[in-house]
């Protein structure tokens, strides 16, 4: 079922991202384990990789109905590529939905 980002708390975007990184694993045959705000999906996930992240951005762009960029899992800081935490990804993804789109 799609959802609306805007009728979403920040608790349940935090809970649809966790539920998609959540799906990709199962579906790729991988472990699934819990995963806390501040922690990086891309660091701290086993074998949750960059193209697993594109995944995941892709299903919750579809689900949420918001255009995101490619890979929200990641950041360039200084023109270095940085992982996001969990709070992090919430945050760029409701800064999307105020914006109509990363």
């Amino acid at each position: 079922m799609e959802k609306k980002i805007d009728q979403l708390s920040r608790e349940k975007i935090s809970t649809e991202i966790v539920e998609a990184i959540d799906r990709c694993q199962t579906a790729s045959g991988r472990e699934v384990r819990p995963i806390l705000g501040r922690e990086c999906p891309l660091c701290s996930i086993p074998c949750f990789d960059s193209l697993c992240a594109v995944e995941v951005t892709a299903e919750l762009e579809s689900r949420l109905q918001i255009k995101l960029e490619e890979n929200i899992f990641v950041k360039t800081t200084k023109g270095k590529v940085n992982a996001r935490t969990l709070d992090e990804v919430c945050d760029r993804l409701l800064s999307a939905a105020r914006k109509g789109g990363a």
